[in-house]
């Protein structure tokens, strides 16, 4: 039996008393992800356990105590291993924290460890989860508003990807998820903000948040794609911003066009020595969440059902009506299908007036 370290570059697994890997890559310094080497009934096993020595060594240790029983241990089942513990280990994963939804992944589990708490992962049932589903959907938030199915659904996801990463590296032999099925969700809004309201809310908004809720206005650009925008992207000669892959949901780089208004927003934005964010707080440190800022902002300018996602239907509605066509208002936007495309094109009683000639007189 022994403990063994994955190499970051090449993947190689060896002892943890290596200091180099036979591609170069200095060992000591790099991030651990531990592996457990043994054998059992004739078989040689390795089995990834993440980046905990010490979960290894106790994954180990288990091995051993059930062997010397008479036992054999397939996979690793901590009988104590709590939902708390498992989530900790889920969210120190590389390739979660690398996710462009890792913050949302965070909230999630600070919902679902609100429920299961303490509870060991071994006693988690399907109708456990269909009982945390039913209690999350009667529930209100801090606004007074009941949890919105996407909401619940975002949760649910997360909870399986946490349960399918423990299959996965052996800390459970199956998920508790199967058979537990997402709550219908009408995902299309006709919510859009008209000139006059978009006003109003700049006029109650703080200074620094406004660049924010123009460029949001004008381009259509997701709220992710926004706060975490770099200066290397702009382009205000020529009035664009140039996502790379990287950037976007879709993994598909795009160029967004600046509307005037966006373009002196930007250029009389102060630039910070402490990152190359556009968006920066008064501290100059990157913007990370303005949820507070939104919504005060839309309180005090009398605004309901909006929601910063909203913006993106906004854009797109505007573009329309301003006649330009469906695909080049795709590029702009980066929707890939028509059919999510048009959920974010909203259809009025003003625009079917001008089916047969009339104005809004």
């Amino acid at each position: 039996m022994a403990l063994l370290i994955e190499c970051p570059a090449c993947k190689t697994k060896q002892s943890e008393k290596r200091a180099t890997c036979s591609c170069g890559q200095n060992l000591k310094a790099s991030r651990k992800t531990y592996w457990i080497d043994y054998w059992a009934e004739g078989v040689r096993k390795r089995q990834r356990i993440g980046p905990s020595r010490k979960a290894a060594l106790k994954a180990l240790t288990q091995i051993k105590i059930a062997q010397a029983e008479g036992r054999y241990l397939d996979k690793r089942q901590d009988l104590d291993l709590t939902f708390r513990e498992l989530c900790d280990w889920y969210l120190d994963l590389d390739e979660i924290k690398a996710k462009k939804s890792y913050e949302r992944d965070q909230r999630s589990v600070k919902a679902l460890t609100r429920y299961f708490k303490k509870t060991l992962v071994r006693e988690i049932l399907p109708s456990m989860i269909e009982s945390f589903k039913m209690k999350r959907f009667n529930q209100v938030n801090k606004h007074g508003n009941k949890f919105k199915p996407a909401t619940i659904n975002r949760e649910l996801a997360c909870l399986r990807h946490i349960f399918n990463q423990a299959v996965r590296d052996r800390l459970i032999e199956r998920s508790p998820m199967v058979g537990v099925k997402l709550l219908k969700e009408n995902n299309i809004r006709d919510r859009i903000l008209s000139e006059e309201e978009f006003q109003r809310l700049l006029d109650n908004s703080l200074p620094y948040l406004r660049p924010i809720f123009i460029t949001a206005y004008y381009t259509g650009m997701r709220k992710g794609e926004i706060i975490n925008l770099t200066w290397d992207r702009v382009d205000l000669q020529n009035g664009f911003i140039a996502l790379r892959p990287e950037d976007t949901k879709t993994n598909e780089g795009r160029r967004v066009p600046l509307h005037p208004r966006v373009l002196k927003a930007l250029r009389g934005l102060m630039r910070s020595s402490e990152t190359d964010r556009v968006f920066v707080n008064l501290n100059g440190q990157p913007i990370k969440n303005f949820r507070g800022g939104f919504e005060g902002a839309l309180e005090r300018a009398g605004i309901t059902g909006f929601t910063f996602h909203d913006f993106r239907h906004t854009a797109v509605t505007n573009w329309r009506r301003q006649g330009h066509d469906n695909f080049t208002i795709m590029q702009a936007t980066g929707h890939r299908t028509m059919e999510v495309f048009r959920r974010y094109n909203t259809v009025d009683d003003s625009d079917l007036r001008k089916l047969v000639g009339e104005d809004d007189g």
